[in-house]
């Protein structure tokens, strides 16, 4: 019974330890018992809203789920985002992260806190198979559809530039989803859906494809997190750089079906 007593108390102030060792503002979504993240909800394979059962599925949302884990919380408050609204939520504190393919740029990072990337892709266009694009040539003069708040539409311009094909503003239409996009290019109000691979993948149909020939300007994924919360983000880059090494956020990008990571 002694030896039984000691065992629980060593394990009562082990945990105590682990548990007072969390930063500040880790210690808060801690004693909060909730971890509230935003995330894609129209982007397959990475966080797609699943209207049917109302649940969140993707190798965002499972990332998600392990740093909520590692804090002992259970409960995970997902919040759709998009590239217009993921920025503004974070400053008002109304979600702890974003986990959303939110690209990694030094203009952001001043903005925003990053961890190390978690995944890396790159830019291409979905077009129809009957569309005649399959170079920057063919762009010109034609409509491309984009995010708005990504950062594919200058990406693009300057992809293009360097292959000696001059575009402008008036080339593209932005959109507030990716389904609009999609929509919009079913519908031939624009040409081309511009977005990384990864993302275009979700989206491909019989009457689609995504061109090998135009793929530019490597896009790196990473958490962010609100500019004041420095031990957040410290905690959260200690736990994409050991899963990066052990494996695990290889086996969520193949768990998923996401494209395997872009590294040339």
């Amino acid at each position: 019974m002694k030896k039984l007593l000691v065992v629980l108390m060593v394990l009562t102030a082990s945990f105590m330890l682990f548990a007072s060792s969390y930063p500040e503002d880790v210690q808060v979504i801690a004693d909060r018992g909730v971890l509230r993240v935003g995330v894609k909800s129209d982007v397959p394979g990475f966080g797609m809203l699943d209207v049917q059962t109302g649940e969140f599925e993707g190798m965002e949302i499972d990332l998600a789920c392990k740093i909520a884990e590692t804090l002992g919380i259970s409960d995970v408050e997902f919040i759709p985002v998009t590239a217009a609204t993921r920025g503004q939520l974070l400053d008002s504190g109304d979600i702890d992260m974003v986990i959303a393919t939110f690209t990694i740029t030094d203009e952001r990072r001043l903005s925003w806190n990053f961890t190390t990337p978690y995944y890396t892709d790159a830019v291409s266009l979905l077009v129809k198979t009957n569309s005649g694009i399959e170079t920057y040539e063919d762009l010109e003069g034609k409509r491309i559809g984009v995010s708005t708040g990504s950062t594919s539409k200058a990406a693009l311009i300057a992809a293009a530039e360097e292959n000696g094909v001059r575009l402008s503003d008036s080339s593209f239409r932005e959109y507030a989803t990716y389904p609009e996009i999609k929509a919009a290019l079913d519908a031939r109000r624009v040409d081309a859906f511009c977005v990384d691979g990864s993302i275009l993948a979700g989206y491909l149909d019989p009457s689609t494809h995504i061109l090998s020939s135009v793929r530019f300007a490597p896009q790196e994924y990473g958490i962010a997190t609100k500019l004041s919360n420095t031990g957040l983000a410290a905690y959260l880059d200690d736990l994409i750089t050991l899963w990066l090494g052990d494996g695990t956020i290889e086996a969520l990008i193949e768990d998923n079906g996401v494209v395997a990571s872009f590294t040339n």
